[in-house]
């Protein structure tokens, strides 16, 4: 039982290692993102989002093998919940090995705030990036739009920009 328990907790560790990896290479990238972002580098950017997918995806199967992990020790440890964090495992764990997970799990955390802080730094540049492409487009197309004349009942000329779809309709 306790060869089974040290296993376990051997696969909770290697999974909680290779998540702070990801969670440092997601930082990296996110930096990366805002470089792009800055510079206006659209070709750069669409490279960065597809590697952030691939990680998020071997992150997902990461956390897997970290929530069975957690399962079986929890349940070894007598726990009896349903959905165990690896917080509530620790304090059955022995000291050296308790401290250790406590530490990347602490490491995990501060680079999720930062991976979180970054994204809505990221965030807001392309939305101002988006807001000045639109007004830009909407710039371009009404200062080339043809005019046209009207007129008034009683014949006054009136001269107005024309329509071009039907979104200025509405």
């Amino acid at each position: 039982m306790d060869q089974n328990k040290n296993k376990t907790v051997t696969v909770l560790e290697d999974a909680l290692v290779n998540e702070f990896r990801i969670f440092q290479s997601l930082v990296a990238l996110s930096r990366e993102e805002l470089d792009s972002l800055t510079r206006r580098d659209s070709q750069r950017l669409s490279v960065l989002v597809e590697e952030k997918e691939s990680l998020l995806d071997e992150l997902s199967q990461l956390e897997e093998s970290r929530r069975m992990a957690t399962e079986d020790l929890a349940y070894a440890a007598g726990l009896n919940l349903e959905m165990p964090a690896v917080s509530d495992v620790l304090p059955y764990l022995d000291k050296m090995t308790h401290d250790r997970l406590k530490r990347i799990l602490e490491g995990i955390i501060a680079l999720g705030r930062e991976i979180r802080n970054l994204n809505r730094t990221n965030m807001v540049l392309a939305k101002t990036a988006l807001d000045w492409a639109d007004a830009t487009q909407s710039y371009l197309i009404n200062l080339h739009q043809p005019e046209f004349e009207t007129y008034a009942p009683g014949g006054v000329a009136k001269r107005q920009n024309a329509v071009r779809s039907f979104d200025h309709w509405v």
